[in-house]
């Protein structure tokens, strides 16, 4: 049984020799055949193809044939820049209405009297052996009907006490104003007139409130204060 095996095997080998060479044989052709057409192929060309031909062409300008220019394209205008627009002015807030106060019941306060209206009130405590006060000063009242001539002398001999005159040369016055109030305590203490200087206008001052307090309103006086002006010479 060996041998039809090895006979079978023998056989199968050769057809598949054979096989092969038949392929490569056709790929030979085939590759031979590819070779002859690409060499025969320039034998076939038509050689009674015509030669190109060259044409020559001369540049003329429109001018020399007598066409016109065409005209130029219109420019663009550039539209112009709009100018700005005006402020509008801002309104301006109204003023507001004053709320409706009450008015005041309390009397407005007599001007000072002037110079040539006060008194001089001659006499005091501390007045000298003459008889006139040391301060040697006129007085007056915003209430021309103050007639007290004791709180008077009691006033100016107070104000006299206090009163030193600065070392200054020249017939020199002052005139102070202030308020007496019922207690006899003082306030609103002013220059109503000056006297062109600082340090007397300051001494002035000084003997006002050096002074206070005074001694209480009469009681016969039926108003809460008294405004008093004193000039300082």
């Amino acid at each position: 049984m060996t041998q039809p095996v090895d006979r079978i095997l023998s056989q199968r080998r050769q057809a598949a020799e054979t096989s092969r060479a038949k392929g490569a044989w056709a790929s030979l052709l085939l590759h031979g055949g590819c070779v002859g057409i690409l060499l025969a192929a320039p034998l076939f060309q038509d050689e009674t193809a015509e030669p190109l031909q060259i044409v020559s062409v001369a540049l003329v300008s429109a001018q020399a044939l007598g066409v016109a220019e065409p005209p130029p394209a219109p420019k663009r205008e550039t539209p112009p820049t709009p100018a700005p627009a005006a402020e509008t002015p801002k309104p301006r807030p109204r003023p507001t209405k004053p709320s409706a106060t009450k008015p005041s019941t309390k009397p407005a306060p007599e001007p000072a009297p002037a110079a040539d209206q006060l008194v001089r009130r001659e006499g005091s405590a501390s007045g000298s052996s003459t008889g006139t006060a040391a301060l040697g000063a006129r007085v007056g009242f915003d209430n021309p009907n103050f007639k007290h001539s004791y709180f008077v002398d009691r006033l100016v001999a107070m104000l006299s006490s206090q009163w030193q005159r600065p070392s200054l040369g020249g017939e020199l016055l002052a005139l102070v104003h202030f308020t007496i109030h019922r207690d006899g305590a003082v306030s609103d203490i002013r220059i109503v007139e000056s006297s062109g200087y600082s340090s007397y206008d300051l001494a002035a001052l000084r003997a006002v409130q050096q002074a206070a307090p005074f001694p209480p309103l009469p009681q016969s006086y039926n108003q809460g204060s008294l405004g008093v002006t004193v000039e300082f010479e």
